[in-house]
C-alpha cells in the first residue's frame, strides 16, 4: 500500500496523471482494487470553491 502511495505522489508532484476526483479503494481479503468517483461538494471548508487551484 506504501509503495501505490509513494507512486501516486510522486505522479502527481511531476504534473503526470493522477486520480483526480477519484478514490482508489484496496480490499486486502480478496486482493482486489476499486476506484470511485467523488465530487466536490461547494460548501466543503477543504475542496470547496474558495480552495480552487
Amino acid at each position: 500500500m506504501g509503495t501505490i502511495q509513494a507512486t501516486k505522489a510522486i505522479k502527481f508532484f511531476n504534473g503526470m496523471q493522477t486520480l483526480q476526483n477519484k478514490l482508489l479503494l484496496y480490499d486486502g481479503r480478496f486482493n482486489r482494487y476499486d476506484i470511485i468517483k467523488v465530487r466536490r461538494k461547494v460548501n466543503c471548508p477543504v475542496c470547496g470553491e474558495k480552495n480552487e487551484d
